[in-house]
């Protein structure tokens, strides 16, 4: 992902999708993002895709989930729940969480 990406904290991108999924589509769905966040889990979904989660301000269920291809688990491995993180990724609107797909972890 070369193109630039649209600087966005975890709390306002949940915020602007919990205001109006439609709006937030527009602005942020198929776009390169770049957030800086709190790590709340690490794991796999039911396809074995590994993802990380980051809090997403003052909600206790929702999350951003940021999914990564298999060549990242290495890096991934490394994290640790409750260290901040810089994640690039294209955004794929909310299913609960918000998603991010394609991620990266900036150095």
């Amino acid at each position: 992902m070369t193109e630039p990406a649209i600087q966005v904290t975890p709390a306002q991108l949940f915020a602007e999708y919990e205001a109006n999924d439609i709006a937030a589509d527009r602005k942020y769905k198929g776009k390169v993002l770049q957030m800086t966040g709190t790590v709340d889990n690490i794991s796999r979904d039911i396809l074995d895709t590994i993802y990380v989660t980051l809090k997403a301000g003052n909600t206790t269920f929702f999350r951003i989930q940021c999914f990564f291809d298999d060549g990242s688990e290495e890096a991934v491995a490394k994290l640790s729940s409750g260290q901040s993180l810089t994640i690039r990724g294209r955004c794929d609107g909310k299913f609960g969480n918000v998603m991010l797909k394609d991620c990266a972890i900036v150095k």
